[in-house]
Order: C-alpha cells, then sequence, then structure tokens
C-alpha cells in the first residue's frame, strides 16, 4: 500500500485504470493546470522499445525476430498481438519490461520530489496492480468505467472486439484496482463530465497537498 508522505514535498500520484477507461484523458485535463506534472509509464515503455538496443535484443531474443518490421525496428503491434493471445507470454515481457519501468519511473520521481516546485506529481501506470504499489507513491486514483462504455471507446480507436476482450481478459478486475485506491473516480460520461470530476479531484488533491486530508 502506499507510504505515508513526506510532509513538504510534492504529492505523487499513481492513476490507474483498465484499458478504455479514461486515465490517459484524466491526466491530459490535470496536466494543464499550474503545479501538476505528469509522468507516463507508457512513453517510457515506448521509448525503452525504441532507443534500448539491449532490451529489444533481450526481446527478439525471447519472441522471436518476426517481431521486427522491414527497418529492424520493434514492431509494437505486433508485440501486443503476441503476447495478448498468450497469457504466459505476457506475463514474460512483464518480467522483463516491469523491473527496468519501475527504476525509470523512481528515478524521475524522486528527482520531481527533490527539486520541488511542483504540488503533484501525476505518474499514469496502466499495470499498477500487476506491477505492485511502489513505496514513493502516495496515494492511487483508480478511474473506472462499465465494460460496455470501455468496449464502445476502444471499436471506436480501431480496435477489433477479439482484441479488446483479450486486452481486457489479461488486466485486473475493478475489485483489484479498489483494493488498492484510496480514490476512485467513474468515467461512464462524456468529456465535459471529466472535466469536472477532474476539477474535484485536483481541489481534493490540493486540499491533501496543503495537509488538510
Amino acid at each position: 500500500m502506499p507510504r505515508r508522505r513526506t510532509r513538504g514535498l510534492p504529492l505523487a500520484v499513481c492513476v490507474t485504470g483498465g484499458i478504455g477507461s479514461g486515465k490517459s484523458h484524466l491526466c491530459r485535463i490535470l496536466k494543464r493546470r499550474a503545479g501538476v506534472v505528469h509522468v507516463d509509464a507508457d512513453r517510457i515503455v515506448r521509448g525503452l522499445l525504441a532507443q534500448n538496443l539491449e532490451l529489444r535484443r533481450e526481446i527478439v531474443a525471447r519472441f522471436g525476430r518476426g517481431l521486427l518490421d522491414e527497418h529492424g525496428r520493434l514492431d509494437r503491434g505486433r508485440l501486443a498481438r503476441r503476447v495478448f493471445t498468450h497469457a504466459r507470454e505476457l506475463a514474460r515481457l512483464e518480467r522483463i519490461l516491469h523491473p527496468i519501468v519501475r527504476e525509470r519511473l523512481a528515478r524521475r520521481v524522486r528527482s520531481l520530489k527533490r527539486r520541488g516546485g511542483t504540488a503533484i506529481v501525476l505518474v499514469e501506470i496502466p499495470l499498477l496492480v500487476e506491477a505492485g504499489v511502489p513505496d514513493w507513491c502516495d496515494l492511487v486514483v483508480v478511474v473506472e468505467a462499465s465494460e460496455r462504455t470501455r468496449f464502445a471507446r476502444l471499436t471506436q480507436r480501431g480496435l477489433r472486439p477479439a482484441d479488446i476482450r483479450r486486452r481486457m481478459a489479461r488486466q485486473a478486475s475493478d475489485a483489484e484496482r479498489r483494493h488498492i485506491a484510496r480514490i476512485v473516480l467513474a468515467n461512464d460520461g462524456d468529456l465535459a463530465a471529466l472535466e469536472r470530476r477532474a476539477g474535484q479531484l485536483l481541489k481534493r488533491l490540493m486540499t491533501r497537498v496543503g495537509g488538510g486530508e
């Protein structure tokens, strides 16, 4: 569980939720506000897969050269289709990626905390339950939406129904995410509703920053 926050430091807030729940939209709204910095675990993963040659070699050695495109770059789409089809292969990939991503996130958050001048460090981690809540996380916000809503959103993005079902099945359940949550934010409405809830959430977080919660 998240540790007790050290007084005087920025609040480190981990944001998670199932695929299609709207956690990225929430983070995009909040990061426009003064005093909020956004750190995205998925962006770190994309950077590692594109730039870390040692990591790329390890993944290719484990999963095969068929993951490379015609230019020798790792095709993340092929990798996703491969691992979300086979639970064991997803677990293998997570064992490779999670330690590296956790280290990068910890380094970034601790740097921001040392530097100061920020009220909230918002850290978006889709697989927070699966990877485990890090010791630097002060509280967890879980974004939730019904399976029907999530399915509709993902279909609009162009994902195939079979792929959506596989990805949902490979992620933690709502109950598992609620178990680690300090705050649960419902997001079955439109973007205007999410904007309003984001504003309410920010007020609550800022109250905690000020020591009022």
